[in-house]
């Protein structure tokens, strides 16, 4: 079940990045998938990342992407703070 919550989660993010014309660089076919889904930003992928966290939001930078880790006990709230927090990035 928790395996379930994280990818459900991981979809969330996966489409409302999509409908922001975002590359999601992370797997997405069955049996390739976890609970990791990184993106490639659109410009600076360091300056959104601590964008990001200066605003509470928690993700990672791994190699010039932008690295999300979503786990059980994030929820639906967390995912809408997310982008609204993503949708006031300077660009």
């Amino acid at each position: 079940r928790i395996r379930e919550r994280i990818l459900e989660l991981n979809d969330r993010f996966r489409a409302g990045l999509e409908d922001r014309g975002l590359r999601v660089l992370s797997p997405t076919g069955d049996g390739e998938r976890s609970g990791i889904l990184c993106f490639e930003a659109q410009g600076d992928p360091g300056a959104l990342w601590r964008y990001l966290n200066e605003n509470r939001v928690s993700v990672s930078l791994r190699r010039g992407a932008v690295r999300l880790a979503p786990h059980f006990y994030n929820d639906g709230e967390d995912v809408a703070r997310f982008f609204r927090v993503l949708d006031r990035a300077p660009r």
